[in-house]
């Protein structure tokens, strides 16, 4: 089973900026508080909600997810391989 946390190393200041708008642009991502380093990251799908717990840090350059709520029909490693994909991209990979 795959794990309901995970941390991505490499992400500065700058590509979590770039993370946080293309997930609200793609997939109507809301994040509460808006501007804040650490919160809820929440996305409506047709097939239910996915709620993300979120902690930036932006001394040592990484972001740590938790799955708080998902989709059954979405298995967790296709939510991480998504932002792994959207840090990828914001990184110019």
């Amino acid at each position: 089973m795959a794990s309901t946390s995970r941390t991505f190393d490499g992400v500065s200041p700058e590509i979590w900026n770039c993370l946080k708008d293309d997930s609200k642009r793609k997939h109507d991502t809301v994040y509460d508080p808006p501007d804040s380093d650490s919160g809820t990251a929440t996305t409506s799908t047709i097939i239910g909600k996915l709620e993300l717990i979120y902690s930036f840090d932006r001394e040592q350059n990484k972001v740590t997810f938790t799955i708080e709520t998902k989709p059954v029909l979405v298995p967790a490693g296709r939510i991480w391989d998504g932002i792994q994909d959207a840090i990828d991209k914001c990184a110019g990979k």
